[in-house]
């Protein structure tokens, strides 16, 4: 009897454990944030694309307005320089900085502008002597007035302009 008293406690154990043992999923653990949502990856693509199409119209848009911007200064910049080689070129600018310091007083023996007996036989040797006299230096008057950065051209606009001043 003693053995049929264990068999029928090992069965009602087997048959009480294999009771308890029901499919069951473990309990989530309880959380005060709610679940985080979930983005499907072709969906992100989607909206990445979008903002690189949209950046890249962007910096199309701001490339022709600078594209704009540098036409103008540009074009500023070569009135300017036109207008800078033109002052370069006049004759009365070149005279007011290379030669007005002797030949508005008449140092070492300059011939003052506006004398016009001092600078009628001058005048009468003809403009490519008084030119080349005055590229060259004469006497004086060193090459250029003392100016070596000034151009041939400068010189004789500054020749000009003092002849005109001194008919």
């Amino acid at each position: 009897m003693r053995g049929l008293v264990i068999i029928l406690v090992l069965f009602a154990s087997v048959a009480l454990f294999g009771c308890s043992q029901e499919e069951s999923k473990p309990a989530a653990p309880q959380s005060s944030t709610p679940p985080a949502k979930t983005v499907e990856p072709a969906k992100i693509v989607g909206q990445a694309e979008k903002v690189v199409e949209q950046t890249q119209e962007k910096v199309a848009q701001v490339a022709d307005q600078a594209k704009e911007q540098v036409a103008k200064v540009e074009q500023k910049a070569g009135a300017m320089v036109a207008s800078a080689k033109a002052a370069l070129e006049s004759g009365e600018a070149v005279y007011s900085k290379a030669c007005v310091s002797c030949h508005k007083l008449g140092i070492a023996g300059a011939p003052k502008t506006g004398d016009k007996d001092a600078w009628a036989p001058l005048i009468g040797s003809g403009m490519d002597t008084l030119v080349n006299n005055a590229i060259n230096g004469k006497g004086k008057m060193p090459a250029k007035g003392g100016n070596a950065s000034l151009t041939d051209a400068q010189v004789r606009a500054a020749v000009e302009y003092m002849t005109e001043q001194s008919k």
